[in-house]
């Protein structure tokens, strides 16, 4: 195990804590505050190369608008936001 950490620059008990799941890696923690699934992120993703290539400049009030539009296509109540 203190061959993986030296490759991956980390100490050997964060490698022990991950794998007996003590922690969790970045990633897995932000899952829970995802709104969007990811094929409706993929959809999100096509709208916005659709749009550019046909050279409309969306906005992130467009980009928000739409991905709000996806969540009402599912029945969710809540809404995407950004600062």
């Amino acid at each position: 195990m203190r061959a993986v950490a030296r490759l991956y620059g980390c100490s050997d008990k964060l490698i022990a804590n991950y794998l007996n799941s003590k922690i969790k890696s970045a990633p897995d923690c932000f899952v829970f505050y995802q709104k969007l699934s990811p094929v409706e992120e993929k959809v999100l993703a096509q709208y916005i190369i659709r749009a550019y290539n046909l050279g409309f400049l969306l906005t992130i009030q467009h980009l928000n608008d739409y991905a709000n539009e996806l969540l009402r296509m599912k029945d969710v109540n809540i809404i995407v936001g950004y600062h």
